[in-house]
């Protein structure tokens, strides 16, 4: 999903503010509830207008329901990735589903500009959680140095990652095989403020196919809250496991506090490097339906989906496919700082 279809998408936006508030919203909220007729995936008519091309290949805009889809898979380039956020929490997620993902060269060329010159990577972030450094890579008055220190946001663990796992090498995160992904679509729901996707995976190695589905939302009225939902139907019976990960690596430019298990939830800590009274805190716990066994929920440690970092943590528990049964299952994301909220943790 390119940045740059944006503004002329924008433009069309007063052309369907005339809605009723009311009706938006109800309309919105029975988009996402599967026993409604009006439903995300279904076909919309409208009599406000249709879906018009922009002028990037495979990318639409649908003036009635402000969505924006793309049905092209373009891995590891920031220009294709979606971004959430509410006002306080931020996360940038990669182009096939809500994880983690570092840039792939171009030209030999991963790194940001001025004045950070750091890895292009996604980014998770908090309001206000900026560092103190003594310089930044860049300055455009570097006699200002001698004055004090630079800030620049710190990142916080990446919260998205919800990983398929089938086991020997299998499994579906941002570095997934493009051939083995097919009839992919992803959707940004400005109404909604849903970014969702929807594709089959049929690993070269696995026994038959599954058709997924990612959406992931952040709460604007309760701004320490995001979820990620995952839904699977499998083409044939059998076993696996899903994992919840809390990826350090965009954790730029902070320390390592803590983390662990609590109750049913892992967590992670951290401070912005040089900020000694602030800490940010990362939760994600799992829900979802039977056939998922959440008694097994075991921490792992040393898989290729969960990059080497004190701050980063993950927990998988194991699944049972039906052939053709839809499962689903909701990962719940709290986050707050010490700067922001009298109690985080």
């Amino acid at each position: 999903m390119h940045s740059a279809t944006l503004l002329p998408a924008l433009c069309l936006l007063p052309l369907v503010a005339g809605l009723p508030f009311s009706e938006r919203v109800d309309q919105v909220l029975r988009s996402y509830d599967p026993t409604s007729r009006l439903n995300s995936r279904g076909p919309k008519s409208s009599k406000h207008g249709g879906t018009y091309q922009t002028q990037f290949t495979g990318v639409t805009w649908d003036q009635r329901n402000w969505r924006l889809q793309s049905t092209v898979l373009d891995q590891g380039h920031y220009e294709s990735r979606g971004s959430i956020a509410n006002g306080y929490i931020g996360l940038n997620v990669a182009g096939a589903g809500p994880f983690f993902e570092l840039d792939t060269a171009v030209d030999g060329d991963v790194i940001n500009g001025w004045p950070l010159f750091s890895r292009r990577q996604t980014f998770a972030g908090l309001a206000g959680f900026y560092d103190l450094q003594p310089t930044t890579n860049g300055s455009n008055f570097p006699w200002l140095d001698q004055y004090g220190d630079d800030s620049a946001i710190s990142g916080v663990p990446h919260w998205g990652g919800l990983i398929l796992d089938l086991g020997n090498g299998e499994y579906l995160d941002a570095t997934v095989d493009n051939s083995t992904i097919s009839d992919y679509t992803t959707t940004y729901d400005y109404k909604a403020g849903v970014l969702s996707w929807d594709y089959k995976w049929t690993p070269k190695n696995a026994n038959g196919s599954f058709g997924i589905e990612y959406k992931i939302f952040a709460n604007k009225l309760d701004v320490n809250q995001a979820v990620v939902q995952l839904s699977i139907t499998p083409s044939a019976n059998g076993s696996a496991s899903v994992v919840n990960v809390i990826d350090g690596y965009s954790a730029v430019r902070t320390d390592f506090v803590s983390s662990g298990n609590e109750s049913d939830a892992i967590y992670t800590a951290i401070k912005p490097v040089g900020v000694s009274n602030v800490t940010a805190w990362i939760y994600a716990a799992l829900d979802g339906d039977d056939a998922f066994d959440f008694s097994s929920a075991t921490l792992v440690k040393d898989k290729p989906y969960v990059h080497q970092n004190d701050s980063s943590i993950a927990q998988s528990v194991n699944v049972n496919f039906t052939a053709g049964t839809t499962i689903t299952i909701n990962k719940f994301v709290g986050a707050a700082s010490t700067d922001a909220f009298p109690d985080p943790q």
